[in-house]
């Protein structure tokens, strides 16, 4: 399922973008030696709305169950290739499923005790969570439903240039590098209050130019200042 499609309340959503203020996203590309975890520390500019020893101890908690037991899944990843090699794929793609959806529970129940503020506090929908469809990228919303002004430096609503858009996938041929188009802050850069003009149809051609070159990318390994040269070249 695509993220413009999810409706769920503990997703953005274009209604809901009018409340955003920022987004954290989680290290990792979600593998066993990269599993998603949420950063040290928030971003900067959202440390007004954060109890930071409340988010540690959000972020120990989820960090702990987004791990994975490396060595019974590895184990089975292995077995499986021996008998079947194509269900080690599926084996191994449903794990990485499972973590997503193990972070979209986790968001979803209302854990929201870090965020300072009584309506954050009370009606729990001021954090959201999404991922892309390759399940190598996801992120925390984090919007501002109070009543009263926003700290100074809090800005509210469609998002400001310049805006950090992370590429997903992992340059193989299941999982592409590309840009999600179906995720609601990248889908709304023309709106932002930065633009002199309209640029709707401009922005989604585009992204989908840059898609189809992306998607001719692999990972190059950089071992020595030898190998980026080559790379530029």
């Amino acid at each position: 399922m695509r993220q413009k499609q999810k409706t769920d309340s503990h997703y953005l959503t274009n209604a809901t973008l009018t409340q955003h203020v920022g987004r954290i996203y989680l290290n990792g590309k979600n593998t066993f030696s990269s599993p998603w975890n949420v950063p040290k520390r928030p971003p900067e500019q959202l440390i007004p709305l954060i109890y930071i020893p409340d988010y540690e101890s959000f972020r120990n908690d989820l960090n702990t169950q987004l791990r994975y037991s490396t060595f019974w899944n590895v184990l089975g990843i292995i077995l499986l290739c021996f008998c079947f090699p194509p269900a080690a794929l599926l084996f191994y793609r449903n794990l990485r499923k499972h973590k997503a959806k193990l972070f979209e529970n986790y968001i979803a129940k209302g854990n929201h005790s870090f965020l300072k503020g009584p309506r954050a506090q009370a009606l729990l929908e001021s954090m959201k969570c999404g991922y892309d469809d390759h399940l190598t990228v996801a992120y925390i919303d984090i919007l501002y439903c109070e009543n009263a002004p926003p700290p100074d430096g809090i800005v509210v609503g469609s998002p400001s240039l310049p805006l950090l858009l992370p590429i997903s996938g992992d340059g193989s041929v299941l999982h592409p590098f590309t840009l999600d188009i179906s995720d609601v802050l990248v889908s709304s850069v023309p709106n932002c209050k930065d633009l002199l003009k309209f640029i709707d149809r401009e922005y989604f051609l585009f992204l989908a130019q840059l898609n189809r070159y992306l998607r001719s990318v692999t990972l190059n390994p950089i071992h020595k200042r030898e190998d980026l040269t080559e790379l530029r070249v």
